[in-house]
């Protein structure tokens, strides 16, 4: 009975070590919000995925579908919460003048990009 346990144990151990390790990429994205117009109680959302498309790049395209749909938005609150609605968490806020500056970042797996 324990050689079978053990057998099992060190199968185990084997087969559980050869599987391939997913492999996590982290990444960043902007949200600009200027004033827009005249009342600075009201902003203009703008994404920014940087200069290189090629870094934001996955096999499922809607993912970059849903992060456009943050410049339709017009206040911190609802970026905050949409970008959190689709699975984004919120690294840093800076102001700039009137602009303020929101980063965030997603885990993916290797195999999504």
């Amino acid at each position: 009975m324990k050689k079978h346990l053990l057998l099992t144990i060190v199968i185990f151990t084997i087969a559980s070590s050869a599987l391939p390790a997913q492999t996590k990429v982290d990444k960043f994205c902007q949200v600009y919000m200027q004033p827009k117009g005249t009342f600075l109680a009201r902003y203009q959302a703008v994404l920014s995925i940087g200069e290189h498309a090629e870094f934001m790049s996955f096999k499922d395209t809607s993912i970059i579908a849903a992060l456009q749909k943050v410049n339709t938005l017009t206040t911190e609150p609802d970026v905050l919460n949409y970008m959190a609605s689709i699975g984004w968490t919120f690294v840093s806020f800076s102001w700039k003048g009137t602009s303020q500056y929101i980063y965030f970042k997603k885990e993916f797996d290797k195999s999504e990009l």
